[in-house]
């Protein structure tokens, strides 16, 4: 693969030369250190010691070719500097481009020049200067910040096809040609043997199987079966594209031998399994067949040595007090990806109050981060942040370290505000519309997950009582 090449751009007073220097060092640091572990990306830093002394070069630099700025200030911003932040916040504007990160050196005085600089910024770039009292400090800031731009490029550059192809709402080209490719083609005859489940969700849900359901265990080490993460949402198309396909046939089955397992962290509406089709199209084909496996409960995780009025000495907060915290504090948030049950569940409680999460909104406050990949990374040295996560999702290495503490997110009346745990696996019409067939490999992962279903699935079959979009397995359990 190609590597990508980040530009970089670093403004301030010409008097800082030690600074860029220390910069430079860090970029050929990182840059060794990408180059060690295969990532497909590197940056190239530039400032006023690698261009020439005309203002109009710098400018043309920073529209054309930069991708991101830095600005290291210690007192105040020239008039230069003020020039290139102006033209670079209008860029970013206009095309996005180039991210800027402004760094000051930690002050005990608010002058007047300090003053203009924190207006300058808030008017202009939605977003906080970043304090640091030496240099040490500064590389490791300004490190952090280059690598999570890189892991934002990698990102894209590994967007599966279902990322790139979202805006166009083709789900069933995208679960065809996945399926082609990864089970027709490449994998069948080589790794996989007929009807391997392709578990598809969100990273809470797959934690939450592991801990509450021990005959499953980890997802991701489950036999005869491939786990790919994506938001919840996103995971619904997979069963769609499925049942419009009839999946159940047996000439499709040696065709394709996945079967799709949306493992959600929300409840779908039919609306979420009817992208492709109206209603009664879905329904003749077979049903999506929900299984209810409990509830998560939303959880705020806090840098531990964090102090504030709203959190010291509890182990609850209420969605009001959050709203507060979001709103009052400079608190840097991370969330999960948009689409997850669990981001989409933070912004209903959230939305009576006022509050929206989303870069647009709270700047470059907002990050996102998943529980496992190295695409996001919360930065251990910097205080103070927090973590809207679950009980089931949270960054493992910030939690595991013992970096944060988590705090139960309640409603008004004190109660836990859960997240609803779902599996929705295809149900096939079969028997002339008596049955759905449900494949053997997904009638066992129901088996272990529920002794009951043994008394209710027999030779593949479950009873075919309910003509709907979406059809409550757990309704015939209660039997």
């Amino acid at each position: 693969m190609k590597k990508k090449t980040i530009t970089v751009f670093v403004s301030g007073s010409k008097g800082l030369v030690e600074h860029r220097v220390r910069l430079k060092a860090l970029v050929n640091n990182l840059n060794g250190e990408f180059h060690m572990k295969g990532y497909p990306v590197n940056f190239a830093m530039y400032s006023f010691m690698n261009l020439g002394d005309n203002q109009q070069e710098y400018n043309d630099f920073i529209q054309n070719k930069t991708d991101v700025i830095v600005f290291v200030l210690e007192d105040k911003m020239g008039s230069k500097t003020k020039e290139e932040f102006l033209l670079a916040a209008k860029e970013y504007k206009k095309k996005g481009s180039p991210k800027m990160y402004v760094f000051l050196h930690d002050y005990a005085e608010e002058t007047p020049a300090i003053q203009e600089i924190q207006q300058l910024v808030n008017d202009n770039c939605d977003s906080y200067y970043i304090d640091f009292t030496n240099l040490q400090e500064l590389e490791l800031k300004v490190g952090d910040r280059l690598k999570n731009e890189a892991d934002k490029v990698m990102e894209k550059m590994n967007a599966t096809p279902v990322k790139r192809m979202r805006l166009f709402r083709v789900w069933a080209f995208i679960t065809t040609v996945f399926f082609l490719l990864c089970g027709g083609i490449l994998l069948k005859d080589l790794l996989f043997p007929d009807n391997t489940l392709l578990f598809a969700g969100g990273g809470s849900i797959v934690t939450y199987i592991q801990q509450h359901y021990p005959e499953v265990g980890d997802i991701n080490e489950y036999p005869n079966s491939v786990c790919v993460a994506i938001p919840s949402t996103l995971s619904w198309a997979y069963v769609t594209s499925d049942v419009l396909h009839h999946h159940g046939k047996r000439s499709n089955r040696v065709k394709n031998p996945f079967f799709p397992v949306s493992l959600s962290a929300q409840e779908a509406d039919e609306d979420g399994f009817l992208e492709l089709c109206p209603p009664q199209q879905f329904i003749k084909e077979g049903s999506a067949l929900a299984y209810h496996m409990g509830d998560d409960f939303l959880t705020l995780f806090v840098k531990r040595n964090y102090s504030h009025a709203l959190l010291d000495g509890k182990d609850t907060l209420s969605v009001e007090g959050l709203a507060q915290l979001i709103n009052k504090t400079d608190l840097r948030m991370f969330c999960t990806r948009e689409g997850s049950g669990t981001l989409n569940t933070y912004r209903s409680a959230l939305a009576p109050y006022g509050v929206e999460i989303s870069p647009e909104t709270l700047g470059d406050r907002v990050e996102w981060f998943s529980n496992k990949s190295n695409n996001s990374k919360i930065r251990h040295n910097e205080t103070p942040y927090m973590i809207l996560g679950s009980q089931n999702y949270v960054p493992e290495d910030v939690y595991r370290e013992g970096d944060c503490r988590g705090l139960i997110i309640v409603d008004e009346e004190g109660k836990p505000i859960g997240k609803s745990m779902y599996l929705y696996i295809a149900g096939y019409n079969w028997d002339d519309g008596e049955n759905f067939w449900i494949p053997t490999e997904a009638c066992n992962l129901l088996k272990k997950m529920d002794p009951r279903f043994k008394d209710v699935i027999h030779n593949n079959r479950i009873p075919r009582r309910y003509e709907k979009v979406i059809v409550s397995l757990n309704e015939y359990l209660k039997d």
